[in-house]
């Protein structure tokens, strides 16, 4: 009888840690989507408020065709070309540190930086096209970028033919930030109205700006005419190098025109570097 009880007992607990013998654990609750952002119409574009309570004021490029490139510049500027785009809205500054921290909080980055004013930096291609698809948007790509800037008519720079050194953060400019960021959208009045023709802020110097584009320094000798973009959904190419535009506070004047593309690999993080994004319209 002991011997029976013993045995019985064994076989009891043995059941009761088989496989299949004791409740299946649960997979952890999925958490909810964020709410979408809440798009609403103004004179110049969009206001786009997100579920964080940030806003977002985008100005509305009107479709058509506008002059790309240069023909004396940096030999990657050439050939100047037609370019025709279909419409777009544009963030009208760089993406801010008040912008992105909200964000950043939210979807457990790391929260960036102060001043809350002044453009984000040290954000990746991968990061910066996260933000974007978050907010409803992407990248621009070059050439939506370029247009922005320049207009059609061939502006040099966003505000005409000159650097002028009242009108953008860049290297020796002579500002009160040319050793640092500026606060996004300060060069907008007066003396200081650094805008391009359509009214998109910080388009020549203060950081470079992240594009869709893969870089290829000869691509305008073979780019279609209609919404070109040299991108081949190589996302998962850490090295690979993507298209910057419109210089930084540590770039020269020549740096800032708004044909002049560099280039950076998409893992890149620096505090030159920042990005805008854009929406279809």
């Amino acid at each position: 009888m002991k011997t029976f009880t013993r045995t019985t007992l064994y076989l009891i607990i043995l059941s009761t840690s088989l496989p299949g013998c004791k409740d299946k654990p649960t997979a952890p609750p999925e958490e909810p989507e964020s709410p979408p952002p809440v798009v609403s119409q103004t004179q110049t574009g969009i206001q786009i408020t997100t579920h964080v309570g940030t806003t977002h004021t985008l100005i509305l490029i009107p479709e058509g065709p506008f002059e790309m490139g240069a023909n004396n510049g940096i030999r990657n500027e050439g050939p100047e070309h037609t370019v025709h785009l279909k419409a777009y809205y544009i963030d009208h500054t760089e993406i801010s540190n008040a912008q992105w921290n909200p964000y950043a909080i939210a979807e457990r980055q790391l929260p960036n930086f102060d001043p809350p004013e002044h453009p984000v930096v040290n954000i990746n291609w991968f990061q910066a096209g996260k933000y974007c698809a978050w907010l409803g948007g992407r990248l621009p790509t070059e050439a939506e970028w370029e247009k922005a800037a320049r207009g059609t008519d061939g502006r040099i720079y966003p505000w005409g033919a000159a650097p002028d050194p009242n009108r953008a953060n860049y290297l020796n400019s002579g500002d009160p930030f040319d050793n640092g960021t500026a606060p996004v959208a300060y060069y907008r009045e007066g003396n200081r109205d650094g805008r391009s023709p359509y009214g998109v802020s910080d388009m020549a110097g203060n950081v470079w700006e992240w594009t869709q584009d893969e870089y290829d320094s000869a691509y305008y000798q073979r780019s279609p005419r209609d919404n070109p973009v040299n991108y081949e959904l190589r996302t998962h190419f850490l090295h690979l190098e993507r298209v910057v535009r419109g210089g930084s506070w540590f770039s020269t004047a020549f740096l800032v025109r708004t044909t002049a593309r560099d280039a950076r690999t998409s893992n890149l993080q620096t505090n030159t570097l920042g990005f805008r994004c854009v929406v279809d319209r």
